[in-house]
């Protein structure tokens, strides 16, 4: 388990690689239960210490030190499965994957894909 937070984090910024079934489904468990606990002890301490935003910027400080790593997990995982990288792309950011696929959808005489000397 320490092991597993620990690779978490070192490997942050690791994209390319592998990652087993067991060891993500694990790592999400702790990182959440974790960032679960840490959110609900603020929540419940945010009346007791007259704190405003207490809970909020827990959240916040949370969000700020997990997100990076689950996404480089979360692609390591897709690597692993076989999966290219944009594929995360479109399932992380479904905005953009909307944009992806607009863009591949274009036809071929669109004036975007015309050369340049029939303009």
């Amino acid at each position: 388990m320490i092991q597993l937070t620990k690779q978490f984090f070192s490997n942050w910024l690791e994209f390319h690689g592998s990652m087993s079934r067991k060891d993500f489904w694990t790592t999400v468990v702790i990182i959440g239960s974790f960032a679960v606990s840490f959110w609900g002890l603020a929540f419940i301490l945010e009346p007791l210490l007259h704190e405003e935003g207490l809970a909020m910027g827990v959240r916040q400080l949370l969000t700020f030190v997990v997100v990076i790593p689950t996404i480089s997990m979360f692609c390591r995982r897709m690597n692993d499965t076989g999966f290219p990288l944009w594929m995360a792309v479109v399932i992380l950011f479904p905005w953009a994957g909307l944009l992806l696929v607009a863009i591949v959808a274009l036809p071929a005489d669109s004036y975007y894909f015309k050369d340049k000397e029939t303009r």
